[in-house]
């Protein structure tokens, strides 16, 4: 199994001098963006239903460095992808099914409410994508800084993480809910982002202890906008909710976030919902309560009770929430037997890309050998494929 390097200043670099040959440009034309990956420990699968959810940036994310053209054209070169995407600012965007379709995505919110004159070269770095980090997310909030500082466009916090949401959820039809931009533009160094998605309310708990995390690749990858599972146990979770709103007052709806509901009034009605809405909102609830009890252990550097938080939201995704495809599943049983690890879950839905575990440092090494020889025996065909990524609690989105 490989261990990154987290993303550094030396990729910084690299990236400039190519942006620069690439495209005929002085540095001191360019400007960067660095958007972070995200890790969700606790308050997994709720943020779409009005759920508490805790998350912190990783040290790990994409380089995005961009510089003004004339032609009004939208320029894009990945290192990640062949070839180069081309397209003007004044079109209007249609998705392509490609990686570009997240720039699509954000110059299609942007053209909405602002105007757009200036075009742009994009130049774009990071190590991974598609694996339960919110890269999606990253890459799309990234787009939105290049395209508004470009345009001499202010956007504030909460500007870039609605208008993100409105990538995901109305340019790609991907039915998630705040967690993921929220985390990724919030976050401080060295703290928890907690979210009270009902409310609003977002509270910054610095760290009381050496939280350590280590995010494990699957080797199984499919991006969530090609798969509709994710989006299907959205709609569970919403029937769910307009069942327990119908038992207990007779309102109908086709659909209701399960949070619209009290915890009380749940515990009313749950023998008489049927047992697909009695698991999900079963989930919604103990997760809420996991996010709340994960907030106090983290503020005391409580990481053993942290970890023990971590797992049994892992196994409620298991059987209440019951997604996670086998070899997620196994990766996750894997993690919770090595030496020196706390605790551990999926990264993401479960049906693809990796698991994130609370480790102890000094034991890294150990949790890569074990997870490497246990899993890599089980699914020896992602055996060439595993790597892992060591963090701790980062600053979230940054112009540098």
């Amino acid at each position: 199994m490989r261990l990154l390097q987290t993303t550094s200043d030396v990729l910084k670099e690299q990236m400039l001098e190519l942006h620069c040959d690439s495209f005929n440009v002085p540095a001191e034309r360019l400007k960067s963006v660095f958007a972070p990956y995200r890790i969700c420990p606790l308050g997994a699968h709720v943020d779409h239903q009005l759920g508490m959810v805790s998350a912190l940036a990783t040290e790990m994310g994409i380089w995005v460095h961009y510089s003004e053209r004339s032609d009004g054209q939208c320029v894009i070169r990945s290192e990640g992808f062949p070839g180069e995407v081309q397209f003007e600012l004044s079109s209007s965007p249609q998705r392509q099914f490609d990686w570009a379709d997240y720039a699509r995505g954000a110059l299609q919110a942007l053209q909405r409410r602002y105007p757009l004159t200036r075009g742009l070269s994009i130049s774009i770095n990071g190590a991974v994508s598609e694996v339960g980090l919110s890269s999606s997310a990253a890459i799309g909030l990234a787009y939105l800084v290049a395209f508004t500082e470009i345009n001499d466009i202010d956007l504030n916090s909460q500007d870039l993480i609605e208008l993100d949401r409105e990538i995901e959820n109305g340019f790609l039809g991907l039915k998630n809910g705040l967690l993921d931009q929220s985390a990724i533009v919030l976050s401080e160094s060295g703290c928890l982002t907690v979210l009270d998605c009902r409310s609003g309310q977002v509270d910054i708990h610095p760290i009381g202890g050496d939280f350590v995390f280590l995010a494990v690749f699957s080797g199984v990858r499919q991006p969530l906008v090609a798969s509709q599972q994710f989006n299907k146990r959205v709609d569970e979770c919403l029937l769910a909710g307009a069942e327990i709103r119908s038992l207990v007052d007779g309102r109908q709806s086709p659909a209701v976030p399960v949070g619209a509901s009290e915890y009380s009034e749940f515990l009313q009605v749950q023998s008489q919902l049927t047992s697909i809405s009695r698991r999900r909102a079963r989930h919604f609830y103990s997760e809420c309560e996991r996010v709340r009890k994960g907030s106090a252990a983290w503020q005391k550097g409580d990481v053993v009770a942290f970890g023990q938080l971590m797992n049994a939201s892992c196994e409620s995704s298991i059987h209440q929430y019951q997604t996670g495809s086998a070899e997620m599943i196994a990766l996750y049983e894997v993690l919770v037997q090595a030496p020196g690890v706390y605790g551990a879950r999926f990264s993401g839905a479960g049906f693809r890309g990796c698991a994130v575990a609370l480790i102890d440092h000094q034991r890294r090494d150990q949790v890569v050998d074990f997870v490497s020889r246990h899993y890599g025996r089980l699914f020896p065909q992602y055996r060439a494929d595993l790597w892992a990524f060591e963090t701790r609690p980062a600053r979230g989105l940054t112009l540098r």
